[in-house]
């Protein structure tokens, strides 16, 4: 069974997982003594939370709290948006102030649409970046295992695993783009942040080149010998960490145990 996220456990204490996932956590909490107290500590926290904010949730609300609320669900949302708008006009103008209201709120939605996709040249590294999924994938993802990134339409394999001169721990990986024919592969290193959090620190894109068969192009591999090789010798102070060095980590959440 692969090692248990903190998220998962959350999830299980809040009975968020089915019950097929939830019997393995079950199973698993039965011979881990470890995630027995980490399911506990969730447990008890939940509770604090739970405690804190019910009260307020139970306190009667004032009567004339709710004639307010009231009479204004009486009015539709652009009639009362109409009157806020033509309180800022020098003249009252309700008609042209609901219209006004209208124009700004389709110009809000295209506004919000567009800013959905990302901007037009922003390269690859700079999505990475800011990817919580490319950063969940370096914390949960084994070296040598293969994971599809939906958002880069890519598969994310990580390579090895090192320390760098800072005694930070850091990730090599491959991404596959397009997998099947015509994929391109680029490569990068990202490390892990003090607190939480994966930084991307190198990023190298293939570059095409000539294959010499009738003029068709390939793509130059992130492998052996590429930038992300030579940058990753540079930083590491050591050999890269065991398979079961890595396991552990990942375990415990990236903390060093004795």
């Amino acid at each position: 069974m692969q090692p248990i996220s903190d998220e998962t456990i959350m999830a299980y204490v809040d009975g968020e997982l089915d019950q097929e996932e939830a019997e393995q956590i079950a199973r698993a909490l039965e011979t881990d003594p470890e995630l027995r107290d980490r399911a506990r500590l969730f447990r008890e926290s939940t509770a604090m939370l739970r405690e804190a904010y019910s009260r307020p949730l139970e306190e009667e609300v004032p009567e004339r709290l709710l004639r307010t609320v009231r009479g204004r669900m009486t009015r539709s949302w652009t009639d009362r948006l109409g009157e806020f708008l033509a309180s800022l006009l020098p003249r009252k103008q309700p008609a042209f102030a609901a219209a006004l209201g209208c124009v700004l709120i389709l110009g809000l939605g295209l506004i919000l649409y567009f800013s959905s996709f990302p901007p037009a040249g922003m390269d690859r590294a700079s999505r990475l970046a800011g990817s919580n999924a490319f950063s969940r994938a370096l914390e949960t993802l084994p070296s040598g295992r293969r994971l599809l990134l939906q958002e880069f339409h890519s598969e994310l394999i990580v390579l090895r695993t090192f320390q760098d001169r800072e005694l930070r721990f850091c990730r090599q990986f491959e991404m596959i783009h397009d997998p099947g024919p015509g994929e391109t592969i680029s490569g990068g290193i990202a490390c892990r942040n003090q607190g939480d959090g994966w930084s991307l620190v190198f990023f190298h894109e293939p570059a095409r080149i000539d294959t010499g068969n009738s003029g068709s192009a390939g793509f130059e591999l992130a492998g052996s010998g590429d930038p992300v090789d030579a940058e990753a010798e540079a930083m590491r102070t050591g050999p890269p960490l065991t398979p079961e060095q890595e396991a552990q980590l990942i375990a415990t959440g990236w903390e060093m145990t004795p």
